[in-house]
């Protein structure tokens, strides 16, 4: 296949089949110097320093003089500049980038990372259309974990606890989880298993009958964490309250549980009880 030459409308052939070039090429011919690459896709300089790419006899891509790209846009703002939704794509989303093995990193040295939407902000896993929703905030600023670890119970496994004696500690195992996100609380062992690490909520109250000091205490790994309710002095025949509230930084497959300690003697009753575990942050 020979080359060919055209000049002013008129063809032909140069009897060359390969050309070679080896130092630069100007491209010129006014506002409008460019070339053609192809049918209705071109590479043009419309300005002096300013280079644009064109499909379908229409720009796509502008490089500005300082260096922006503007992508739908011939003015850009930005180092990247994306603007405009086109009829003939998906309108649904304006940017896909691919992930690599590992994920993919959005990184500034200073300033802030804006997202900005109509209706929700929303992180996924999972594959792109059929993914898990993590992640959302809704329009109202209103923020939701769906899979944020909880667990709520209930109730004593075994009924009342007075099988130890005085200044025993029991652990307490509540028989009924009314939620249970996760499943990570275990009614048969009562061990809350933290499935990630960071810092967990726990509450837990009782309404007691026992003779004696008593008083309730959050364990971690079975080992006290020294963070208890008050005291309780209690008579025999007598209900008091008591409870404990705490937060625990803990890591993955860290047990967390609640254990009370028993009074002055074996009556001591457990009439009502509940436990909540939940990661705070």
């Amino acid at each position: 296949m020979t080359s060919k030459i055209v000049v002013n409308n008129i063809e032909s052939d140069t009897g060359i089949a390969t050309i070679t070039i080896s130092s630069p090429v100007s491209l010129s011919g006014g506002t409008i110097g460019g070339v053609t690459v192809g049918p209705g896709a071109s590479i043009a300089s419309p300005s002096s320093n300013v280079l644009t790419i064109s499909t379908n006899n229409s720009e796509r891509i502008r490089v500005g003089a300082a260096g922006s790209i503007g992508i739908g846009t011939d003015n850009p703002q930005k180092l990247i500049d994306m603007s405009g939704v086109h009829s003939g794509i998906n309108t649904t989303g304006r940017f896909v980038m691919n992930p690599h093995s590992s994920g993919w990193d959005t990184g500034v040295t200073s300033g802030n990372i804006h997202h900005h939407y109509i209706d929700n902000f929303r992180l996924y896993s999972g594959q792109i259309g059929s993914g898990t929703e993590r992640f959302k905030v809704d329009s109202s600023g209103r923020v939701t974990k769906p899979y944020q670890p909880v667990a709520t119970a209930i109730g004593i496994s075994g009924g009342s606890k007075n099988t130890g004696g005085e200044g025993t500690f029991q652990k307490v195992i509540f028989a009924t989880a009314i939620t249970n996100r996760g499943s990570h609380y275990s009614t048969s062992t009562g061990y809350f298993t933290c499935p990630v690490a960071g810092v967990y909520y726990i509450n837990a109250m009782f309404l007691t009958r026992a003779t004696g000091a008593h008083n309730v205490y959050i364990y971690k790994n079975d080992a006290t964490t020294n963070v208890k309710g008050r005291d309780i002095i209690g008579t025999a025949g007598n209900e008091q309250c008591t409870g404990v509230t705490g937060y625990i930084d803990c890591s993955v497959g860290d047990t967390l549980s609640i254990y009370v300690s028993n009074g002055a003697s074996s009556d001591f009753y457990l009439d009502f009880c509940y436990v909540n575990f939940s990661l705070f942050a």
